[in-house]
């Protein structure tokens, strides 16, 4: 008999990282061992969800944080959700749930834990200290971290270990590499048949390192005239960093579409080298989506990015913070179409070695089984 676990999820509504691995997980679990059951405060990830004929409910997940001047102390509010998913979970009769995420432990771990229901937490990405301990991760059975650094960063900061679980792409019908260019989403863009596009798909954050990307893409088009930069997705500073295209003088050749529903469609058709100029990541899934697609990847050489690129075998890493160097890589690639194609290769066998998605979600299945069964034999 399959045991009912329930899936916790916050994010903003859009289909970002986080979203996708979890998306990742519902596709591939057995259903004839765990019967799943999401609450999510995310309505595009709802509908998604639902598609795979899940239960799924919108749930809100109010928060008590204190950083900085960030101070959020809806105590009442806390108090009241806690309650709420503990009915759920006694209704549901879960026999685990899910954190999708740090944050969700916070209302998860008091509610689960007054049942004697375990809770495995999936951090996806590195955080300040005090938020392991806002969030209640440190009182969570069990941890899993999509990259060895994410690991490494949480036994330093708060003495929280677990497992390193790495993401899973869809290797095999999504992420694919294109048999043949569609120019179309090229064309629609303005992009001409002979441009070299580079390309960065991530929320507009200041970690993401959009404004490095600006200025090297602007030393590199000194160089090489025939490139576009299409930057890709929606956040708080996207009108500023379009401001500033504009301002150093590359406005005409940045492209900014906003949130797209086919990551794939843009890896496979638009973008020729792919680029993550993050300060700090988990891991950096898109980086595994392009090169599935069969994109060389280039990206800063720190924290989880180390691991989603080889050095010199599947992409470049630069130096944080270094724009010359950046555009030193975005250069020597755009240059040289073999070395595109040979990394681009040498990356999509990397990721359906290592980031299969049945593998990643048979290893997550294990994991929630064995803390079910360790719980059951109390």
């Amino acid at each position: 008999m399959a045991s009912n676990v329930m899936f916790v999820h916050r994010g903003g509504n859009q289909i970002r990282g986080t979203e996708e691995c979890l998306l990742a997980l519902l596709r591939n679990i057995d259903r004839g061992k765990i019967c799943p059951f999401v609450l999510c405060t995310n309505k595009v990830l709802l509908e998604s969800v639902r598609k795979y004929d899940i239960e799924a409910l919108l749930f809100d997940l109010p928060e008590i944080m204190v950083d900085g001047k960030d101070v959020r102390l809806s105590f009442l509010k806390y108090a009241k959700t806690i309650i709420r998913l503990r009915s759920f979970l006694i209704r549901k009769d879960i026999k685990l749930v899910y954190c999708s995420g740090g944050h969700p432990c916070q209302i998860s771990v008091p509610a689960a834990k007054s049942l004697k229901t375990p809770v495995l937490c999936h951090f996806h990405h590195p955080s300040p200290k005090r938020y392991y301990y806002l969030w209640l991760v440190k009182f969570a059975d069990a941890v899993i971290f999509p990259s060895d650094f994410t690991r490494k960063h949480s036994i330093k900061k708060a003495g929280v270990d677990g497992e390193v679980m790495y993401n899973g792409i869809n290797t095999w019908s999504e992420f694919i590499p294109a048999k043949s260019k569609n120019f179309y989403l090229r064309r629609f863009h303005g992009i001409e048949d002979d441009e070299i596009v580079i390309g960065q798909i991530s929320t507009f954050v200041p970690t993401k390192g959009h404004k490095d990307l600006l200025m090297a893409f602007k030393t590199a088009l000194a160089k090489i005239n025939n490139l576009k930069l299409i930057l890709i997705g929606e956040g708080p500073i996207r009108k500023e960093v379009q401001v500033m295209a504009r301002e150093i003088g590359v406005g005409d050749k940045v492209i900014f579409p906003g949130y797209v529903d086919s990551v794939a469609d843009y890896l496979q058709h638009v973008i020729d080298i792919n680029v993550l100029a993050s300060s700090e990541e988990g891991l950096g899934i898109v980086l595994l989506q392009a090169s599935a697609c069969g994109l060389p990847n280039i990206g800063t050489d720190c924290t989880g990015i180390r691991e989603a690129i080889q050095n010199n075998v599947t992409g470049y890493l630069f130096e944080k913070g270094d724009t010359d160097d950046l555009a030193k890589r975005i250069i020597e690639l755009a240059r040289n179409s073999q070395r595109r194609s040979l990394m681009g290769n040498a990356g999509r066998e990397y990721v359906v070695r290592e980031f299969s998605e049945t593998r990643y979600a048979t290893k997550i299945q294990e994991k929630m089984l064995a803390l079910i069964k360790e719980r059951a034999g109390e």
